[in-house]
């Protein structure tokens, strides 16, 4: 094989080696995104990620569904919970167990 050919294979793996993300590491992102915001360079390896990976879409999609269907019921429950008392009430449950 010619050099300049090693030589751009070589480029072209360490370029890919950089973008690449297993799926569990692209789920992780997913779920960082919804919450806390990504990186320009976590964008990007997700972004490319997505474009290659059938199982994550669906992952985000689904995951994006739950969340809003969470976010709705989150709506409907009571915003404060008396924490003590709950706490109380597992300490026994745990004791009479």
């Amino acid at each position: 094989m010619p050099r300049n050919k090693l030589v751009q294979q070589t480029g072209m793996n360490r370029m890919s080696g950089i973008f690449m993300l297993s799926c569990r590491k692209a789920t992780e992102l997913m779920e960082k995104k919804q919450h806390a915001g990504l990186s320009l360079m976590e964008k990007l390896k997700l972004k490319v990620h997505a474009k290659v990976c059938n199982g994550c879409r669906e992952y985000s999609s689904q995951s994006k569904l739950m969340e809003k269907a969470l976010q709705r019921e989150g709506d409907t429950l009571p915003d404060t919970a008396d924490t003590d008392a709950l706490r109380s009430r597992i300490l026994q449950r745990l004791k009479d167990d």
